[in-house]
């Protein structure tokens, strides 16, 4: 049994949660039939397969619980769909505290590969053969006795015959740099103390041994190839060169801290594989396009819920079931204050037309003005053509004369924005999926402002180091992101990410996403700010209006070009674990109109 994979159901019933059209994937793609699944498959890894398989829809129904918490607050009781369909037949969508508990743990399974130790151990074997096998003494020539003399006479006299004498008298001793020493004493100690500690961490679990005992292996070849070297340091002037680079060992040290982390994300998948396995047997799987319809409109709720100072469910919840109906309905579902505007989001609106009438499924309107403001129609059907798009968009943009109109399609698979030519704003959204969600946002955010409704504009790059450095801090920064993003108004959360990174970016989240699970990525090794702030400003380059990074950590190393951040408008806000912060990283960040702080 593989570490991460203990999950105690068979492979054949996790292979029963898959519908027919999954099946048929997976036994294709792996090339395998049902009989072979429980010799080839673990139940975990079939499991995995199918969180990720279904990954957009896992994203999208975490979304959708994500925001009947955000209205939840101001109600009494659980929130779910009732969806009234034409026939007169009710579908309920359940989605109550227990369901999104469960959607959430799926979501996390989406946004982390699965830790692939046996992997991460044989690429830190490789390393630890190599460096064994270079740790070898240099035959350096050396003086011996009489010769010594010989030489010192020469340096005395100047004369050069008294050095051509000591160096026929010389010897060739085996030697080895210091450097080289304290390189393999160094990974020895890391490779024993990462043994002890997952011998801990790993107590009673079934696959313990396959993580420690190639450690220990490790750690006797290095303790070999030491034994070989150590007697043979070199104590005099002129000694032989580095074998052994220091970097090549800080290296192996980091990959080695790298189990550990892989290690822990693989114990939590134990403990949450119960909950994902009965996350993946709910019934609303078998109705993804409704799913993609509700994500939609919790979407464009999001947008204006995060703006607002209230929301008003118009009595449209009633014991915690929000009605909406799939015929005519010329009542808001759902109203936002921003302001002194009040914004009413209708659901399936009815409209005559001069040729024929119009029935969007989202459309928004301020209030007072009676003003549209957005329509938003999604389409999850794979039929739809191009044209199809375009000519449901420009007639619903004729027809309304909204601020924005725009067509969410699920696909093709690729995202894409195309703006059709209006007088209007009328956008034809392509492969809108949980990954590109943020244009969407955008646009809508984009035409609330141009009709003077004041929606969050600060977009955010939050990045969190998770590097082995941050190891003891890691809950004061999870924390500390989260406090400082919901005490701040002005932070667009969806638009805003919260990044962790180490030696690369290595996950991101929207701020909405992770205030409603506030727990930071494991990953261990080392620490590579340039590479991560060069890709949130990347990510900020793409948006308008005011910007920041908030950098959380310990501040080993931290470094940005000041310069930069002025030039593309970026103020830097470091918020350190510990003090004191140092005077180069205040003087970067106030250069950006930005500081750094200590949280402790």
């Amino acid at each position: 049994m593989k570490l991460g994979q203990s999950l105690s159901a068979s492979p054949g019933a996790v292979f029963d949660l898959f519908d027919p059209g999954e099946q048929t994937t997976f036994l294709s793609a792996m090339d395998t039939s049902r009989s072979e699944l429980s010799d080839r498959f673990t139940a975990s890894e079939l499991l995995n397969w199918i969180v990720q398989q279904r990954s957009a829809f896992v994203l999208m129904a975490a979304d959708i619980a994500g925001f009947l918490t955000r209205i939840e607050a101001s109600l009494k009781g659980n929130v779910e769909f009732i969806v009234a369909n034409q026939n007169g037949n009710d579908v309920q969508i359940a989605f109550g505290p227990q369901i999104r508990s469960l959607l959430l743990v799926a979501a996390s399974w989406v946004r982390q590969a699965t830790p692939d130790i046996d992997k991460q151990l044989e690429i830190i074997k490789r390393e630890v053969a190599a460096l064994s096998r270079d740790a070898r003494p240099t035959f350096v020539k050396r003086d011996q006795g009489i010769g010594r003399q010989l030489r010192d006479l020469g340096d005395q006299t100047g004369s050069p015959i008294w050095h051509m004498q000591a160096n026929l008298m010389q010897r060739s001793e085996r030697e080895v740099h210091p450097s080289d020493i304290r390189v393999m004493r160094e990974v020895r100690d890391a490779l024993a103390l990462a043994q002890q500690r997952l011998e801990a961490q790993l107590a009673d679990h079934p696959a313990a041994d396959a993580v420690t005992q190639p450690l220990r292996t490790m750690g006797g070849q290095i303790a070999t190839a030491l034994r070989q070297i150590e007697g043979k340091a070199s104590r005099e002037y002129g000694g032989p060169p580095t074998r052994l680079d220091m970097r090549r060992g800080r290296h192996i040290e980091l990959a080695i801290g790298e189990i550990e982390s892989l290690a822990r994300q693989a114990l939590q998948m134990d403990a949450t594989g119960s909950e994902v396995l009965e996350a993946m047997g709910l019934a609303l799987w078998k109705e993804r396009w409704r799913i993609y319809e509700l994500w939609i409109l919790c979407s464009v709720c999001m947008t204006f819920a995060n703006g607002c100072e209230q929301i008003d469910t118009l009595d449209r919840i009633n014991d915690g079931r929000w009605t909406l109906k799939y015929t005519r309905d010329p009542k808001p579902a759902i109203a936002f204050a921003i302001g002194d505007r009040w914004i009413d989001l209708y659901y399936q609106y009815f409209q005559k037309g001069t040729d024929r009438a119009n029935m969007p499924d989202i459309a928004l309107r301020d209030r007072t003005s009676r003003r549209w403001l957005a329509i938003v129609d999604p389409k999850m059907g794979e039929t739809y053509s191009a044209k199809d798009h375009q000519e449901v968009c420009l007639r619903y943009a004729d027809a309304f004369d909204a601020q924005m109109s725009a067509i969410a399609s699920y696909f093709p698979e690729e995202a894409s924005v195309e703006t059709l030519a209006h007088e209007r704003s009328a956008l034809i959204f392509s492969g809108l999926r949980p990954a590109s969600a943020a244009s969407l946002h955008r646009a809508l955010s984009t035409a609330a402002r141009e009709i003077g409704v004041p929606l969050p504009s600060k977009s955010v790059a939050v990045l969190a180091d998770v590097s082995g450095s941050t190891d003891r801090h890691r809950a004061l920064i999870a924390s500390a992101v989260a406090t400082a993003l919901a005490n701040d108004p002005q932070v667009d959360r969806i638009g805003s990410l919260v990044a962790s990174f180490a030696e690369t970016w290595i996950a991101k989240r929207s701020v909405s996403d992770y205030l409603a699970s506030p727990v930071l990525t494991e990953s261990g090794g080392g620490t590579n700010h340039k590479i991560a702030f060069e890709t949130a400003v990347t990510h900020l380059s793409k948006v308008a209006g005011e910007k920041e990074i908030w950098l959380f950590g310990d501040g080993d190393g931290a470094q940005f070009d000041a310069a930069a951040m002025v030039e593309q408008g970026i103020r830097v806000r470091a918020n350190l674990v510990k003090g004191p912060v140092p005077a180069s990283l205040q003087d970067a960040c106030a250069a950006t109109g930005g500081s750094a702080i200590a949280l402790e």
